[in-house]
């Protein structure tokens, strides 16, 4: 049954490596990490540590259906950039997000809460997260932006990877006054563009 959800993306922006962004629907709990040797390790929104869980939530399983199939699980390299779990998240019941683009987004299950984990070259790893509740009714994604090279001329490059809940057909992408439709595909959706701010609003449909 189609349905209907909107949420604000301007209050959840945290500073990746490379100046690209990464940004987080319904929630400001982000942590990021990176392998060039001068970036730094960092954690927003006030994320502590907490006890691992064991299994997924059944909320987490009822809304989304990716965390109903066997984990793969976080590469080692991958925990080794990582360092610690947050918000619960339990690196062994990872999913991999199935998209055919540069780097890894893995799906995380943690204590009320569900994060992606993505990975690039150009931006090290970064964890989005939002709870549990707000992932099910809006979604969770993954925004990265790559700023134009100095000179050249060019645009910067957006690039949105998210996660739907169960029954989206569809998000609806509003940044200042563009809109982008992007139809969800196997629960996830993907979006690349040429804007620089993160979305104002996402509607699943």
């Amino acid at each position: 049954m189609p349905f209907s959800a909107r949420v604000s993306w301007r209050q959840c922006v945290s500073s990746l490596a490379l100046l690209s962004l990464i940004a987080c629907a319904g929630a400001c709990g982000t942590s990021t990490s990176s392998t060039a040797p001068t970036s730094s390790n960092a954690t927003a929104g006030g994320v502590r540590a907490q006890p691992v869980v064991a299994h997924a939530e059944r909320r987490q399983l009822d809304g989304f259906a990716m965390l109903r199939t066997r984990p793969e699980g976080l590469p080692a390299r991958t925990r080794r950039v990582l360092r610690a779990p947050i918000l619960g998240t339990n690196w062994r019941l990872a999913q991999r997000i199935p998209v055919a683009l540069p780097g890894a987004y893995w799906l995380l299950p943690g204590k009320r809460h569900l994060c992606i984990a993505a990975e690039t070259d150009e931006t090290g790893v970064g964890t989005t997260c939002a709870r549990t509740s707000q992932a099910v009714a809006h979604g969770l994604a993954s925004v990265t932006i790559a700023p134009a090279a100095p000179g050249t001329g060019s645009a910067p490059a957006r690039l949105i990877v998210g996660v739907a809940p169960d029954g989206a057909r569809a998000v609806r992408v509003h940044t200042g006054g563009a809109v982008a439709s992007v139809p969800v595909v196997d629960h996830v959706f993907v979006l690349r563009d040429r804007l620089s701010a993160p979305p104002d609003v996402l509607t699943l449909r």
